[in-house]
């Protein structure tokens, strides 16, 4: 049987799923041992699985338990159970032994990309390859593809491709999108009238069918990217990295429609004239003032967003604004931006603004 990490195990065997859990270095705990009131089993210090014995049974407590949490209930009979994605779980947590530098959505903005590394003291030699002294990482947020122009999204690839020992990529949307095309996964995506309608926001897919050679280290890229990666310093400080910001009920968890809402949100073009904050309320709505961060993409703002442990660094690079990113250190993070260097057309964008009715 398969489970998903975050699920209430009903067994009537507690003994032989707590060894199976322990040999997997999975964390869990007894399903008597909560409070539903005073408890901490709350993102994202929460158990990856919940066990209860068949023989103490509350149907209604565990329920509750399982809708609070966002868990999901399996009745497993025996230790003979698989955990899905378990390596691609365990590889979405960070080493902290190293720094990173979180990079909002690229879009084709290789020159600023470049920039920003070096101001951040990297070094990028004739060919193209990165190098720094320090141990440091960077993990760029999803979107690396499309808007910019041919030449640059190309060059954007190139870029990243041969340099994978340093940089960890985060599933955008438009790379999802592109690679479903490719795929044949959902060909009214692109329809002939949609690719000509849509060249500016979905370039890419008309170039890799050019280029093949491009397409197969896009699809490359595209299979070694995360959904969701975490780093976590201590019990006090944690990030959270994924494309789209997300309801907390879906942050790391493996199946289809959790990773479908950290990668894509509620479609702005789709519901024009909405705010931001109402589209997607659940953002102000489940932020809390503490050091367990959710840092996200995808919204094209036109600064830095912040509001309590909520925050979007996608500051609209190819709409002429500026290229954002992350440095991360232990428990200490910092803000950098590099400018727009008109390189390529810009795009062009009304700006909807998250946390509108927040004032820092």
């Amino acid at each position: 049987m398969l489970v998903d990490v975050f699920t209430i195990l009903i067994t009537t065997d507690v003994q032989k799923i707590s060894a199976k859990l322990e040999k997997l270095d999975m964390s869990y705990c007894h399903y008597k041992d909560i409070d539903l009131v005073h408890t901490q089993l709350t993102y994202p210090t929460a158990k990856e699985f919940i066990l209860v014995d068949k023989k103490e049974l509350n149907i209604s407590f565990i329920e509750t338990l399982a809708n609070k949490f966002h868990y999901q209930i399996k009745d497993i009979e025996d230790k003979d159970f698989t955990i899905r994605d378990l390596t691609r779980y365990k590889t979405s947590f960070l080493s902290t032994t190293y720094q990173y530098l979180i990079v909002g959505d690229v879009h084709g903005c290789i020159d600023e990309l470049k920039t920003l590394l070096i101001k951040k003291g990297f070094e990028i030699d004739y060919h193209g390859y990165l190098s720094k002294k320090e141990s440091c990482k960077i993990i760029l947020l999803g979107d690396f593809i499309d808007k910019g122009s041919d030449d640059k999204v190309k060059e954007t690839i190139e870029f990243i491709y041969q340099n994978r020992d340093k940089i960890i990529l985060i599933k955008g949307n438009h790379e999802d999108k592109v690679y479903r095309y490719l795929q044949g996964d959902d060909e009214s995506l692109f329809t002939p009238k949609a690719l000509k309608d849509k060249k500016k926001y979905y370039n890419s897919a008309l170039l890799f069918e050019r280029d093949n050679e491009l397409k197969t280290k896009f699809l490359e890229l595209y299979n070694e990217s995360f959904i969701w990666l975490e780093y976590a310093h201590d019990e006090n400080f944690s990030m959270i990295f994924t494309h789209a910001p997300c309801k907390l009920k879906y942050l790391k968890k493996m199946d289809f429609k959790s990773q479908h809402n950290m990668v894509k949100s509620k479609s702005r073009s789709k519901h024009k004239g909405v705010k931001l904050d109402d589209l997607i309320s659940y953002i102000h709505q489940e932020a809390k003032d503490n050091q367990y961060y959710h840092i996200f993409g995808h919204l094209s703002q036109e600064n830095i967003r912040e509001y309590k442990n909520k925050i979007c660094i996608d500051t609209s690079a190819i709409y002429g604004n500026v290229l954002s990113a992350i440095y991360l250190k232990k428990d200490e993070f910092k803000f950098y931006s590099v400018p727009f260097q008109s390189k390529q057309d810009k795009s062009k964008q009304e700006y909807n603004v998250l946390f509108d009715f927040y004032k820092s």
